[in-house]
C-alpha cells in the first residue's frame, strides 16, 4: 500500500516533510501525546559535525559523559570508548538496557537524551508496564578525524561515517583494528554481565536515520553469541538497507558495486574484517542469523527524504520510504516471523517523534512486547 503512495517512486517529488508534520521535534518541543511527560530539551556541544567538536556536555539531567570503558588493552595501553550513560540508577532494579547509536551528525547526547525522554512518555501508559528507575541507557561517542580536539589520546577514532558500516578505528594507532561493531558487543556483554547489572532482563539497539543504518548493518553482520536470543533490534527510517540478492527496483543507475557491502552481501571482500569469514557464498548464513533476530521496523509515512545520496542508494529508490517499502516488499515471503514493521502516519524524518511513537515505545520498553 505504501507504494501505491503517489509520487513515491518520483526523484523529482517535492519533499514532504518540508515541514514537520508533527510537532515534537527533540530539540524543543514534547510529542502531542506525551501525557504530560517532562521534557528535556536537548544539551548543546561546542562545535559542529561538519566542522568538528570542540568539547562535548559532560551531563544533563540524569546522563553524564563516562571516559572510562576499556574496549580493548594490548602492551599496557588501552583503547576507550566515550558513553552517555545514565547518571543515577540502582543497578539491582535495572531489567532493561537501551543502547543507542547517534545519528549523522554524531551527537549521542542528542539521541540518549531524546530516548530518555520517550522513556517518561513510555510511564505515562500504564498497559505498558514501563516503571521508573528499570531501564539503564548508554549512548557511545563515534569520534571522527575532524573531532580532534575533543577526543582523548585514548579513545577511538574513525574517518568519516566508518562507524555506520562497521569500519575499523584509525586510531589510536596499536587499536586500529577495532570494528565499530566491536564496540557494540562490548556494550551488549557489558550490559548482560551480572556483576553489573545482576537482573537485566532484555537489551535493546536503536538506531535511527544514519543510526537505523548502522544497527541495520550490524543486525545483519553481527556475530552469533549465546546470548542473542536475550537482544533486540529498532531500526527507523533508515537512508539505505541491504539486499540479499541483485534485484533492485531502480537499474537506471551506472553502479558496478551496487550489490557489495553496505549495500549488498555479493562481495565477500567488500565486508568487515568483522566478520568477513562468514560472508561467504552470498551472505547465506548472516542472512539466516538475522532472520532469527528480533526487529522492529519504523518507516515514516511522510519521510521521502534523501536521506544517502550515493549511486547504491538511488539504487534502491529515490527516497527513504520507498527504499524500505521496497525492500520490504521483495523479501515478500521470506519475510520472518520475528520482524515486524509499523508505518507511522503523519510524521516525517523526525526522530523523536518516531522514538516516542507509542508501538516504537512498545518494542523498546515495554515487558509485554513479543
Amino acid at each position: 500500500m505504501a507504494l501505491q503512495i503517489d509520487g513515491i517512486m518520483n526523484e523529482k517529488e517535492g519533499y514532504w516533510y518540508k515541514n514537520n508534520n508533527v510537532s515534537g521535534t527533540g530539540d524543543d518541543a514534547q510529542v502531542p501525546w506525551g501525557r504530560g511527560a517532562i521534557f528535556y530539551p536537548n544539551p548543546i556541544s561546542l562545535g559542529t559535525f561538519v566542522t568538528g567538536y570542540l568539547s562535548l556536555p559532560e551531563s544533563f539531567w540524569n546522563f553524564k559523559l563516562d571516559r572510562s570503558t576499556v574496549i580493548r588493552e594490548q602492551n599496557g595501553k588501552q583503547a576507550k570508548i566515550p558513553l552517555y550513560v545514565t547518571n543515577h540508577y540502582d543497578a539491582q532494579k535495572i531489567k532493561r538496557v537501551v543502547i543507542v547509536w547517534p545519528g549523522k551528525w554524531r551527537d549521542s547526547w542528542r539521541y540518549i537524551n531524546m530516548m530518555g525522554n520517550a522513556y517518561l512518555v513510555a510511564q505515562k501508559y500504564p498497559e505498558l508496564n514501563v516503571n521508573d528507575g528499570e531501564v539503564y541507557m548508554m549512548s557511545p561517542v563515534f569520534f571522527n578525524q575532524l573531532d580532534e580536539l575533543a577526543l582523548k589520546d585514548d579513545e577511538l577514532r574513525w574517518k568519516d561515517y566508518g562507524w555506520s558500516a562497521g569500519g575499523t578505528a584509525r586510531s589510536p594507532e596499536e587499536f586500529k583494528h577495532i570494528s565499530s561493531f566491536e564496540v557494540i558487543d562490548h556494550l551488549i556483554e557489558m550490559s548482560l554481565d551480572t556483576s553489573k547489572f545482576p537482573n537485566v532482563e532484555k537489551v535493546v539497539v536503536v538506531g535511527h536515520s544514519m543510526g537505523a543504518q548502522a544497527n541495520l548493518r550490524y543486525a545483519i553482520l553481527k556475530r552469533p553469541k549465546k546470548y542473542d536470543d536475550r537482544v533486540k533490534y529498532w531500526i527507523g527510517d533508515p537512508g539505505s538497507v541491504i539486499y540479499f540478492d541483485e534485484w533492485r527496483p531502480v537499474m537506471k543507475h551506472n553502479c558496478s558495486d551496487y550489490n557489495s557491502w553496505p549495500y549488498g552481501l555479493n562481495d565477500q571482500s567488500s565486508v568487515p574484517l568483522y566478520n568477513r569469514k562468514r560472508a561467504g557464498n552470498g551472505g547465506a548464513e548472516l542472512v539466516k542469523e538475522f532472520n532469527n533476530r528480533v526487529i522492529r521496523f519504523g518507516v515514516a509515512l511522510d519521510d521521502n527524504g534523501r536521506g544517502n545520496n550515493h549511486c547504491q542508494s538511488k539504487m534502491q529508490g529515490p527516497n527513504r520510504i520507498a527504499r524500505s517499502s521496497q525492500w520490504i516488499s521483495h523479501r515478500g515471503d521470506s519475510w520472518p516471523s520475528s520482524h515486524s514493521v509499523d508505518y507511522v502516519p503523519g510524521v516525517s524524518h523526525q526522530d523523536y517523534v518516531m522514538m516516542a511513537y507509542y508501538y516504537s515505545m512498545k518494542f523498546i520498553f515495554s515487558e509485554d512486547d513479543r
